[in-house]
């Protein structure tokens, strides 16, 4: 069989490149993430305070496609445009606690709620580990809420802004604003208890 050309035409259409596309998502550890003073600080702002039950909620950028999935805090590390780096903000959070995750390895939320970026409730794994999680605890709730993933967390992130903004930062009223926002999806919420 012969060789075609880049620029000969084929059956299919023209021979895809063999270079990176610019476009592609990078993993894990493949680039560094900047933790120069001003990102850090402009990181902490989108943080709310820690609440009752440990979480640290991300108060910036949420991900999400029309599937309602996702609900992952996003976060532009970085100084400049073309010199940022866009991670999730609990990878940012654990590189600020403990460094780089590493090439390969994934970050697991213990607490199976995508929005907190708390120390406390991230763990390093494998992308196996992370499968073995969805086996292990099959009904996650942000999965199982009527808005779906993404809708769940922007329902709480909203709920602890409106906390935030009346000037009331205690852990107990943050805690329960997510709380209660948790609940509004919940389609068990009216679900009477058996005796």
């Amino acid at each position: 069989m012969e060789a075609v050309a880049d620029d000969e035409p084929t059956l299919f259409g023209a021979l895809p490149s063999c270079t990176r596309s610019a476009n592609r998502r990078l993993g894990v550890g493949e680039v560094e993430l900047p933790v120069d003073g001003a990102t850090v600080a402009r990181f902490v702002a989108k943080c709310a305070p820690v609440d009752d039950q440990g979480h640290r909620w991300w108060l910036g950028a949420i991900d999400g496609g029309a599937d309602r999935s996702g609900g992952y805090g996003r976060f532009q590390a970085g100084p400049g445009r073309h010199t940022s780096v866009i991670t999730t903000a609990h990878r940012y959070a654990w590189t600020l606690a403990h460094g780089p995750v590493p090439p390969g390895l994934v970050l697991r939320h213990r607490c199976d709620e995508p929005l907190c970026t708390a120390d406390a409730d991230l763990e390093v794994g494998t992308f196996a580990d992370n499968r073995w999680d969805t086996v292990a605890r099959p009904y996650r709730a942000a999965d199982l809420d009527l808005r779906g993933s993404a809708g769940r967390s922007r329902a709480i992130r909203e709920a602890v802004l409106a906390v935030l903004a009346r000037g009331d930062a205690s852990p107990g009223a943050i805690g329960a604003a997510a709380r209660a926002a948790m609940l509004a999806g919940d389609p068990n919420r009216d679900q009477l208890t058996l005796l």
